[in-house]
């Protein structure tokens, strides 16, 4: 299933349990990354649409 699959990728993105992943997957909006790098993000990016699940890359813009 799409939830199992993200699972398995927050798992292996942010280096926790499965069941802290599936806590985390129970809210409709997760935050996966929060201050990477731009590498981490597109690498993370890249596992969520190869497995056809929606992601979604914001930034903090700048104030002035």
């Amino acid at each position: 299933s799409k939830r199992d699959a993200a699972v398995q990728i927050i798992m292996h993105v942010r280096d926790m349990s499965e069941e802290e992943a599936k806590d985390l997957c129970r809210s409709p909006v997760v935050v996966v990354i929060k201050k990477g790098t731009k590498e981490e993000v597109e690498q993370a990016e890249a596992l969520f649409k190869d497995a056809k699940l929606q992601c979604r890359v914001t930034s903090k813009k700048k104030r002035s």
